[in-house]
Order: structure tokens, then C-alpha cells, then sequence
């Protein structure tokens, strides 16, 4: 059976992570994987997905649709991206934003992503992650 969940993207450019929280946000523990993608499991209900965080996003993207690599989920999504900015005093700022997104696979609110982070500071022309792994 298909679940639909929030789920909050954030990207850190100065890190190239991004950030995928399944809301509500709760405690979790990491587990690895391949090319920079890890899975963040709840850490009272540890089979439970939580999230995933994905080092260096610019390198996963050619690595999207080869098989394994992300989890094939029977859940979708409704999206939502959080905006964060640092102050010059160290003061975190979180600005959520609703994307009009929903029903959407973990593969869709990726390249979602990579569109929205990777691409519009670029927009140059570049292959999507399907044209890509082809």
C-alpha cells in the first residue's frame, strides 16, 4: 500500500548536501550507501525510514537511476523546500516554503532538486539524471 508523506528538502550549496527530513522531523541514526546517499532511520522504530542526506549532490545526480541506489519506497511525497541562511552572528534562519508538489516518487522530488539547486544556478545546458544513466 502507497503512503503519502511531507517530506522537507533542504540544500546546502557551501556543502553540497541536501537534506530530505520525512516530517514529522525525529530522531534518527544513519545508515550508509552508495555514492553519498545515506538513510536516516528513526532510532526508536530503527526499520523506519526517517530521511536521507545525500554528500555531494552535484556527483550523485549521473548515479539517480542506476538501480540500487535509492530505495525503492512504496510512499510518496508532498514537498516542501526550507530556505536557511546564517547571519554574520551565527543566527540560523529557517524559511519554509510549500512547492506545489504532491504525490511525488523519492526519484521525482530528487530531480526536483537537482532542477531546482544544481540547475538554476547553472543554466546552461546539462542532461537530466534520466538522460544521464541512459
Amino acid at each position: 500500500m502507497e503512503r503519502r508523506r511531507q517530506l522537507d528538502i533542504a540544500y546546502f550549496a557551501d556543502k553540497d548536501i541536501l537534506d530530505a527530513i520525512i516530517l514529522p522531523n525525529r530522531p534518527s541514526v544513519v545508515g550508509g550507501g552508495e555514492h553519498g546517499f545515506l538513510i536516516h532511520y528513526d532510532r526508536e522504530h530503527n526499520h523506519e525510514i526517517s530521511g536521507f542526506e545525500i554528500l555531494d549532490f552535484s556527483d550523485f545526480i549521473p548515479h539517480l537511476y542506476e538501480p540500487g541506489v535509492v530505495p525503492a519506497l512504496s510512499m510518496r511525497f508532498d514537498i516542501q523546500k526550507t530556505i536557511v541562511s546564517v547571519d554574520s552572528d551565527g543566527t540560523v534562519h529557517r524559511h519554509t516554503v510549500d512547492t506545489g508538489l504532491r504525490g511525488v516518487t523519492l526519484h521525482e522530488a530528487l530531480e526536483w532538486a537537482y532542477h531546482e539547486y544544481l540547475l538554476a544556478d547553472h543554466p546552461r545546458p546539462v542532461a537530466s539524471p534520466a538522460d544521464m544513466a541512459a
